[in-house]
């Protein structure tokens, strides 16, 4: 796969998982600048960025850790208000996922 293929890959995931810039720079460890030249096709990326991103596409470090505080109230809302714009289908699937999530850690 070209660097081209797993940017067009890469920038499709984010639209179908609805993922930001800014997430994904987190997930993989780069800064969203460097993220967004990379994904606009203006910097080529070097291995490390590749192996980064790559990573990144099959699942790997997918939901790594948020750096900063918790997150508030408003950023919840945030997201429920961004749930809700979605298709139905969009929003069993993300249900579905949290349920999975929540049975893997031990919840109710």
């Amino acid at each position: 796969m070209t660097s081209v293929d797993l940017v067009d890959a890469i920038l499709a995931r984010m639209a179908a998982d609805d993922v930001s810039r800014s997430a994904l720079a987190r997930a993989c460890g780069l800064s969203q600048p460097h993220i967004s030249r990379v994904l606009n096709k203006q910097l080529k990326p070097g291995p490390k960025t590749l192996a980064k991103l790559a990573r990144w596409l099959n699942g790997a470090g997918a939901l790594a850790p948020l750096e900063g505080p918790a997150p508030s109230i408003a950023d919840l809302q945030q997201l429920v208000k961004r749930m809700g714009g979605k298709s139905p289908e969009r929003r069993m699937q993300i249900m579905h996922f949290l349920r999975l999530l929540d049975a893997m850690t031990g919840g109710g």
